[in-house]
């Protein structure tokens, strides 16, 4: 091969390694259409699974912290540097301030306070 094939080659898998680090942020919306439609129940049982998606989203950066060392030696690309984490805790707990307004706007009963 020759050596300018040999420098794309290699160009083209950094790049596609840089493509790997991390995941892309799926934030949850803070209202939502269908927000009028919701019963007690509804409001409650999302909030309920944003609570398990929280604890969800701890128990990955807890995770990823322990791999960072060992990607740092390896390959830095690997590394989430998009902020998913963050953006997503964000959103999550943006989502159930509004869940909470709501119930306590149809006078539902309050969801139990998180456990830290």
């Amino acid at each position: 091969m020759q050596m300018r094939t040999k420098c794309w080659l290699t160009a083209a898998a950094v790049l596609l390694a840089a493509g790997c680090g991390g995941r892309v942020a799926k934030p949850v919306l803070t209202e939502s259409a269908l927000d009028a439609r919701l019963s007690c129940d509804h409001l409650q049982g999302e909030y309920d699974n944003n609570r398990k998606r929280l604890a969800e989203l701890q128990g990955e950066k807890k995770e990823s912290g322990r791999n960072n060392a060992g990607f740092l030696v390896t390959s830095p690309l690997f590394l989430d540097t998009q902020g998913t984490f963050k953006k997503e805790t964000e959103a999550l707990n943006l989502r159930n301030e509004r869940l909470n307004a709501l119930m306590a706007e149809r006078g539902c009963e309050a969801p139990p306070a998180p456990v830290p």
